[in-house]
């Protein structure tokens, strides 16, 4: 059976396109403000999980913030978020999690 779908052939595309998007959010966060030392993203693949290597860097890197998107089909509350941010916030239980849209 076909493949519809290879990851490996867009991988190179989408790391292009998150990258992109997240410089664009950076620069939009030193427009409000923030000094660009306090601010830092990666783009990770190859992991097992991807919350706990979110989580792993926030205390590696001693962060107290992770801000994550909420694109997803869990509901907690009254919103929704994606799987990973929902790990993400049950995992990052000693950092202040953000979730945005």
């Amino acid at each position: 059976m076909p493949r519809l779908y290879s990851p490996a052939k867009h991988a190179d595309s989408t790391r292009e396109q998150m990258t992109a998007k997240l410089d664009s959010v950076g620069k939009k966060l030193v427009d409000l403000g923030f000094k660009p030392h306090q601010i830092s993203s990666e783009v990770v693949s190859g992991v097992a999980s991807r919350a706990g290597a979110i989580v792993a860097e926030a205390k590696q890197q001693n962060f107290g913030t992770i801000v994550m998107g909420r694109r997803g089909h869990s509901r907690v509350l009254d919103f929704f978020i994606g799987r990973v941010t929902n790990k993400v916030i049950h995992m990052a239980r000693d950092r202040t999690v953000w979730v945005v849209r």
